[in-house]
C-alpha cells in the first residue's frame, strides 16, 4: 500500500517464502533463493496468472543463463523448499523439548538418513530470529507445525546465531 507505484500494470517480485506472494501484494509473484547462492543454484517461482511481467520473464531466462534451475511453485507459505525445510526443524526441536534429545544426537541419525547439512547448522546461519519468524508465519497457515519455547529464550538471551556471533 506504500509503494511508489501499481504493482498490477509494473509487477512486484518478492523474495520472502514465509508469506504467500498474494500477502504481499495481490499482484506480486515470488521468487526465492536459498542460501548459500553460490551453492544453492534454484528458486522458486511463484507467478500466479496475471502477475508475470516482461522484466520477470526476462529476469527468469538471465537465471538459466546463469545455470539456475527454477522450479515453479505454488503460492503457499513456505513454497516447496521452506515448507518442508522448517517443518524438520521444528520437528527437531519438538524432540529436544519433549524428549531431551540433543542435537548431536538428532544430527547423527539425519546424517545417517541422507541429510549432508545440521538443522541446527541453518538455524545458525539463517539465524534464530529468522527461524523462528518463518516457523510462525508457517503455522498461521499449518498450525500442526510445532513451534518451540527454545527459539523465543535463545532471543530473550540474545542469541540470534553466526550473523551476530551469538551462536
Amino acid at each position: 500500500s506504500r509503494l511508489g507505484y501499481d504493482p498490477a500494470s509494473s509487477g512486484l517480485l518478492t523474495n520472502t517464502s514465509s508469506l504467500s506472494p498474494r500477502e504481499i501484494h495481490p499482484a506480486a509473484a515470488g521468487l526465492h533463493f536459498f542460501n548459500p547462492v553460490h551453492a544453492l543454484r534454484f528458486a522458486e517461482f511463484a507467478a500466479p496468472p496475471g502477475t508475470r511481467t516482461l522484466g520477470m520473464e526476462d529476469l527468469v531466462h538471465r537465471l538459466d543463463g546463469l545455470g539456475f534451475a527454477l522450479i515453479e511453485t505454488e503460492c503457499n507459505r513456505g513454497y516447496i523448499g521452506n515448507y518442508i525445510l522448517f517443518r524438520e526443524i521444528a520437528a527437531a526441536l519438538q524432540l529436544i523439548d519433549r524428549h531431551h534429545y540433543t542435537s548431536r544426537a538428532i544430527d547423527e541419525v539425519l546424517k545417517h538418513m541422507g541429510r549432508p547439512v545440521s538443522l541446527f547448522e541453518i538455524i545458525d546461519l539463517v539465524g534464530v530470529d529468522v527461524t523462528l519468524r518463518i516457523i510462525q508465519n508457517l503455522r498461521g497457515e499449518d498450525p500442526s507445525i510445532y513451534l518451540s519455547p527454545l527459539l523465543q529464550r535463545a532471543l530473550s538471551e540474545g542469541i540470534l546465531g553466526r550473523k551476530n556471533q551469538t551462536s
